[in-house]
C-alpha cells in the first residue's frame, strides 16, 4: 500500500493521552499477542478504530455510535495495521496471531463470536459514549453527516418520508440521506437491548 493511498484515510489530528487501559500488543518477532497495561496515546477527542475484515457488522454499529471507524474488507492486514499505527487507532480483530512485518501499537482482540457480545465488549472496555454522537456518521463512508435543508432531500428519498419529517442529514462523500423514523427507532431499541439498557 503506497503512502499516498494511506494518506486518504488520515486527517489533521492532535494527540491526547488516554487513561491507563488494557491492550494486547503484537510481538512481531515471536508472532503472538502479549497483554500489556500502559498509558496509550490516541488521536483526537474520540476513539478511533480500524476494524478487521471479519468484523463488518461491528464496524457498522460503531459508526452508528459515532465512532471514527475504518473498515474496508479489500485492504490487506498489512494495510490495516499501517493505518492503525498512523491514525493512532485501536485495531479490532478476532485473530489469535498475526504474521506480518508491521506491529500495531494498539490492538484489542475481540473474544466473542456473537455480534451482540462483541459490541458490548468494545463499548464496556473503552467506556464509549453511546448517546452523544449517535447517528452522526455515515454508516457506509464513516464521514460525519451534515444537516441539510428539507428541500435538498426532495427527490432523493420517498415522498412519504419527505413529507413526514423535517430534519435531514446528508453524507458529503456518498450523498446518502439520513432522517428519523421507524428505522432509527428500531436501531435505538436494538442498541438498548444489546447493551441491556432500559428503553424507557
Amino acid at each position: 500500500m503506497s503512502k499516498q493511498k494511506v494518506s486518504t484515510f488520515l486527517g489533521g489530528t492532535s494527540s491526547i493521552v488516554l487513561p491507563v487501559r488494557h491492550y494486547l500488543y503484537f510481538d512481531v518477532k515471536n508472532s503472538y499477542f502479549q497483554e500489556t497495561w500502559s498509558q496509550s496515546i490516541v488521536t483526537t477527542d474520540s476513539m478511533k478504530f480500524v476494524v478487521d475484515c471479519m468484523l463488518g457488522k461491528l464496524a457498522r454499529w460503531l459508526r452508528i455510535l459515532g465512532c471514527d471507524t475504518i473498515y474496508n474488507p479489500s485492504l490487506t492486514l498489512h494495510d490495516l495495521l499501517m493505518i492503525s499505527n498512523q491514525r493512532g487507532a485501536v485495531f479490532l480483530t478476532r485473530r489469535k496471531s498475526i504474521s506480518d512485518t508491521i506491529a500495531s501499537k494498539y490492538v484489542f482482540m475481540i473474544n466473542h463470536e456473537q455480534f451482540n457480545e462483541q459490541l458490548r465488549e468494545v463499548v464496556d472496555h473503552f467506556k464509549l459514549d453511546v448517546e452523544t454522537t449517535l447517528f452522526t456518521r455515515c454508516t457506509k463512508c464513516n464521514i460525519e453527516v451534515l444537516a441539510i435543508e428539507k428541500s435538498q432531500a426532495k427527490g432523493k428519498i420517498s415522498e412519504r418520508s419527505y413529507m413526514g419529517f423535517n430534519e435531514f442529514f446528508e453524507c458529503p462523500s456518498c450523498g446518502s440521506i439520513y432522517w428519523g423514523g421507524s428505522h432509527r427507532n428500531n436501531t435505538l431499541k436494538k442498541l438498548h437491548q444489546i447493551l441491556k439498557r432500559d428503553s424507557s
